[in-house]
């Protein structure tokens, strides 16, 4: 099955898996094969009219365009302040969060396919490079439930359905199932730099990218090129560091 299902339902690790994979639990989420049931958060934002490819269509007017893209960003940021107010991001200005998780969306340049966003939270970066990158199939994973009704109800509004997965497990079960092989990972905090390098290099094709977001104080990154058979490519923007296989 692919992993980009064409329906509006929460996928789980469980419609990949061999039987004996789905006999593994983790114990700090129960069952990896747990659907995410009705949320309370069935009344936040109003239904949206729907976001596709013809939001960048080339052969429409200039003004369309920039029309179409000025309603998208609004509607990210009613979605991202819902999250944040939720308590799945932090307080930083929204305006803000976005800008950075654009930071993943140029990184992102010449990649097409699959890509899969490591412990999605309250949808970044993932959910603004859906709205800036309707051309990429997305996977948003993260163990815990709460965020991943949230973001699936995102998906249903933002009428992202036909090319978004959101996926209720823990990372580390992707591995080993038909789900790996992407063409990107993304990680925004996603955990220590030798987790976030193993799982992203665990879960790549042979030609893929890895982007992380990079804290401002300094290279975390020593010892993972050789451990995990990366190189790490130079990118303009330091607030993501990239990373592809070595050849």
């Amino acid at each position: 099955m692919s992993v980009v299902a064409r329906k509006a339902t929460i996928r789980t690790v469980a419609s990949w898996s061999s039987p004996t994979e789905l006999g593994r639990t983790a114990e700090s989420n129960g069952p990896i094969a747990h659907a995410v049931g009705p949320s309370a958060f069935s009344g936040f934002v109003g239904e949206p009219a729907e976001i596709g490819p013809s939001a960048l269509d080339l052969s429409r007017p200039r003004w369309w365009q920039t029309g179409a893209m000025h309603e998208q960003d609004d509607r990210l940021h009613a979605v991202l302040s819902e999250s944040q107010r939720v308590g799945f991001l932090g307080d930083r200005p929204i305006d803000e969060v976005i800008d950075h998780a654009r930071a993943f969306v140029a990184a992102l340049e010449g990649v097409t396919g699959r890509i899969v966003d490591l412990g999605s939270g309250g949808g970044v970066p993932g959910l603004v490079i859906a709205a800036d990158r309707p051309d990429l199939s997305i996977v948003l994973v993260d163990r815990r439930a709460k965020r991943t009704d949230f973001l699936e109800r995102v998906v249903r509004r933002c009428g992202w359905h036909d090319r978004i997965d959101v996926v209720h497990a823990d990372v580390a079960h992707l591995i080993g199932t038909d789900a790996a092989g992407f063409d990107a990972v993304v990680a925004r905090g996603f955990g220590p730099p030798a987790v976030t390098a193993e799982m992203g290099a665990a879960l790549i094709n042979a030609t893929g990218r890895i982007v992380i977001s990079e804290p401002p104080d300094g290279d975390r990154w020593t010892d993972v090129e050789a451990r995990y058979a990366l190189v790490r490519r130079q990118h303009h923007d330091r607030r993501v560091v990239v990373f592809e296989r070595s050849t």
